[in-house]
């Protein structure tokens, strides 16, 4: 497999070409890292917990060196990240602290390992399923899953079962409302920025159902749901179709995510920062060369 070589992010890193705010897709500096080397442009990250993002994102317009501001957020959280954002109180913005080096390649475990209900929940969850011979089971914190012969390629003994994190299925309770209230706060957003001269670009991280959604066997509320990257689009928000990109991979990129983990595997983030390079040489660098 390949190996992503991470770039470091920080205090020590000063007038960076782009400011990344980030979830726990973007807080190893993975992705970013991909988009850095193949785009030469250097960047800082930042992540939700330790950055309010309302005044992130005034610090991110006033700085005078960035030209680029991304936001990443994984797509089950859309709707609970932007449908209300509240002003907060003015502080100074924390940078992930991330040295240079080779990404660890081994397979997370998510949550930790010593997480005894999570094992215990999950190892139910599995065997039951599987002892019923469910298509679909939801469990606690897990969903097992069915998905149709040969459709996606995966590691794991059992390549037609599928792993994820209970909280995707939340997209079913978004109401229109929810979603026209978080597309208006992030035209907003870009709207702010594009008036200070920068440029912005929202990026969606695929949830593990949406990605594999089109290999499933059953579960029509998940097979129906609406892919938010093309309302995105739609709405005219700066945004790479990266759902469009991962359902395209899933039969030809192993373990685009980790089969135990919510999160991309390494594969993942290289498509994800190959998509997000891409996308940003073909609208803000069509030279592929950035220039200061």
């Amino acid at each position: 497999p390949q190996t992503i070589q991470v770039m470091a992010t920080g205090e020590n890193i000063k007038n960076a070409d782009a400011f990344v705010l980030g979830d726990s897709f973007s807080e190893k500096n993975l992705w970013q890292s991909v988009l850095q080397k193949k785009n030469r442009i250097s960047i800082q990250s930042f992540h939700y917990d330790r950055n309010c993002l309302t005044n992130w994102i005034d610090a991110a317009i006033a700085d005078k060196s960035s030209k680029f501001i991304f936001i990443e957020t994984v797509e089950r959280s859309f709707v609970v990240r932007f449908s209300h954002m509240p002003k907060c109180r003015k502080t100074n913005t924390t940078p992930l602290e991330i040295q240079s080096g080779l990404a660890d390649n081994k397979r997370s475990l998510w949550p930790l390992t010593t997480d005894i209900s999570y094992l215990g929940s999950t190892a139910f969850n599995t065997a039951l399923s599987f002892a019923k011979k469910e298509n679909y089971s939801k469990r606690f914190m897990t969903v097992n899953l069915s998905l149709k012969k040969n459709c996606a390629l995966l590691s794991n003994n059992r390549n037609d079962k599928l792993l994820y994190y209970a909280d995707d299925d939340l997209k079913e309770g978004w109401t229109d409302k929810d979603i026209k209230d978080s597309i208006s706060n992030i035209l907003e957003i870009q709207r702010a920025v594009e008036k200070s001269g920068k440029k912005f670009i929202f990026i969606i991280a695929p949830d593990k159902s949406t990605a594999y959604k089109k290999c499933m066997l059953t579960n029509e509320t998940i097979t129906d749901t609406k892919n938010i990257n093309d309302t995105l689009i739609s709405a005219s928000i700066n945004t790479p179709n990266m759902t469009r990109q991962f359902q395209g991979k899933v039969n030809s990129i192993m373990d685009l995510y980790d089969p135990n983990n919510t999160h991309w595997s390494q594969a993942g983030y290289i498509l994800a920062g190959e998509t997000i390079s891409r996308f940003l040489s073909e609208c803000f660098l069509p030279s592929n060369k950035f220039e200061r």
